[in-house]
């Protein structure tokens, strides 16, 4: 697969310049602040580097706005990442080293909280769902949002723990205060393209973005955040995802449901 990764990186690229109709928007249009005048937003992914990977320029522009406060869990420990097998390092050695990565992306988004919880990596949707429920419902409770963002129901890259992060954080979302759960997404020919490299085969059925926010000011921050996530970077496959969100100056979401 690597031999045609420069073919695949063009057809990524060309996709990604590819125009659409969609409304430029921002996620915080319609959301009233909570008491205290900040809007809170909760980013709720399954792995290290989701958080970047798919709404990191959005998370770093929201955080340019005096009232918001971005808090990020985390749900799986990474440690099957393929990462381990190029560095020659034990699978809990991986997870500690992902957790500090997030740590330090999280810092370059600005989040003013960072949650990890120590699920193990590829089997989320093996956990006990009620009491993973909850253990998402305790953050909620605590960061109180006005939104809550997540992967779409097939996760774009149809990973199943992305696929069940989604189902249970919307499950969250219902039974929270919050105004609007977002999912982040991708245009239809983006997102086949995308999946063109996963290996992963759920089914599951994809969300269209309902609107794409503008991260071109952002791209900067978004690639040193990107880089703090190095074991990924330089040692796994998620490469060139990271490469394709490096370049692209929109974000997609579709806004799933409203209070």
């Amino acid at each position: 697969m690597r031999k045609y990764l420069p073919v695949i990186l063009i057809f990524l690229f060309a996709g990604a310049a590819r125009p659409d109709n969609l409304p430029v928007g921002d996620l915080l249009s319609g959301v009233k602040p909570g008491p205290d005048g900040k809007i809170d937003v909760l980013a709720i992914f399954a792995h290290q580097d989701d958080e970047t990977i798919e709404p990191g320029g959005t998370l770093i522009k929201l955080k340019k706005d005096p009232r918001v406060r971005l808090y990020i869990l985390c749900l799986s420990k990474g440690e099957a990442s393929e990462a381990k097998f190029f560095l020659h390092i034990q699978p809990e050695y991986m997870a500690e080293i992902r957790k500090k990565e997030l740590l330090s992306a999280a810092a370059v988004l600005g989040a003013d909280d960072v949650v990890h919880y120590s699920y193990p990596d590829h089997f989320l949707n093996q956990a006990d769902q009620g009491e993973l429920l909850k253990k998402i419902m305790v953050v909620v409770e605590k960061s109180d949002p006005e939104i809550i963002i997540t992967h779409d129901p097939a996760g774009i890259s149809r990973n199943p723990d992305h696929i069940c992060c989604s189902s249970v954080a919307t499950r969250a979302f219902r039974q929270s205060r919050a105004q609007k759960l977002y999912y982040t997404t991708l245009p239809k020919h983006l997102y086949y393209l995308s999946g063109f490299l996963t290996q992963f085969h759920e089914k599951a059925t994809p969300v269209w973005p309902t609107l794409k926010v503008d991260v071109s000011g952002e791209l900067t921050l978004k690639k040193l955040a990107l880089y703090e996530h190095a074991t990924q970077r330089h040692y796994t496959f998620v490469a060139i995802s990271m490469r394709q969100a490096e370049r692209m100056k929109y974000e997609y979401f579709a806004l799933a449901e409203t209070k």
